[in-house]
């Protein structure tokens, strides 16, 4: 319905609203929902007052609406959690004329269409950016009493100071009791800082030699064991060079009758890393031996030169 003199148009939005005629509950007993409805809010600044009006299914054959009085409202709930919801509860017993505040819908047993006043209304807007607007202009027009805000955020503050100061001592002993339980104290190194003196300046040169350490610095605080750190290396024991085996009488030209001469050099060449001696002074084949492999090689003529097949086959042009 379009507004009355001295009443002007604040917003007009979208929204899906869910109708009560009754007190509303997970299994409501009558209600009514319909989408794509518009959302209407009125407000006359020389009486102080603002009107609320819905026009359901508009431009269809089955279109209906309905208006009231926002003073008329007992409560308006909305939630930070929920910020396109709107909850609208009516004072039932203050609405009077069917005029206001009232919605043609079926019975409960769907039969048959009468004029029910609305008890509760949820409005769903379509995006949160709407449902922002319609609180704005509900702040601006309506008593903080009738607005009920849930979930709202709190303020920041800036700079917030660390907690630990406002903390009693006594939870402050337990927070260092578990930390500590839990988390034993990391013992010091021996190659740490503390565990040796810093340069002395040019006048403690001078003048005295630096006093002796501390007993307690002396002596190296022992690590604490942890299971996680991985295992010390193994120590490396280099073994010693050994020389070679001697050779037996059946060797393949290696003996030269004076086993005891031979071994008795060889560990003054193995062990002068310096020296350069042929090793042939060592192991010398026996002559003997070296003729006795010559003479055992009769000298053969080489295979005749003899004609390829086809060189012998083949017939004159």
């Amino acid at each position: 319905m379009p507004a009355i003199p001295g009443e002007s148009l604040l917003t007009t939005l979208f929204a899906d609203v869910h109708y009560y005629f009754s007190d509303p509950s997970t299994k409501p007993v009558h209600h009514r929902f319909s989408k794509g409805s518009y959302v209407y809010l009125y407000h006359s600044a020389a009486e102080s007052r603002t009107k609320l009006e819905i026009a359901n299914h508009a431009g269809t054959p089955g279109q209906d609406a309905f208006h009231g009085m926002l003073s008329n409202v007992s409560s308006i709930r909305y939630s930070r959690k929920q910020p396109a919801l709107f909850t609208v509860t009516v004072n039932t017993a203050a609405v009077q004329s069917q005029q206001e505040w009232h919605l043609p819908s079926y019975n409960e047993r769907n039969e048959q269409k009468y004029l029910y006043k609305i008890h509760t209304i949820d409005v769903y807007f379509w995006t949160e950016k709407d449902a922002a607007l319609l609180m704005r202009h509900l702040q601006s027009v309506l008593p903080s009493d009738t607005l009920n805000v849930r979930d709202a955020p709190h303020t920041q503050q800036a700079a917030l100071p660390e907690h630990g100061s406002s903390m009693s001592p006594v939870v402050q002993q337990l927070e260092r009791t578990a930390i500590g339980a839990h988390f034993p104290p990391r013992a010091e190194s021996t190659t740490s800082t503390h565990s040796f003196p810093g340069p002395p300046t040019p006048a403690s040169n001078s003048a005295k030699a630096p006093s002796p350490l501390p007993q307690q610095q002396q002596a190296p605080t022992p690590l604490a064991y942890n299971p996680a750190a991985p295992s010390a290396p193994e120590p490396i024991a280099y073994r010693e060079k050994t020389p070679p085996p001697p050779e037996e009488n059946g060797g393949a030209g290696s003996y030269t009758g004076h086993p005891t001469t031979q071994y008795a050099s060889a560990p003054q060449a193995y062990n002068s890393s310096l020296q350069n001696t042929p090793q042939g002074s060592y192991f010398p084949g026996p002559p003997q031996l070296q003729q006795q492999r010559q003479s055992s090689i009769p000298n053969l003529p080489g295979p005749p030169t003899t004609a390829s097949p086809a060189q012998s086959q083949r017939i004159p042009s």
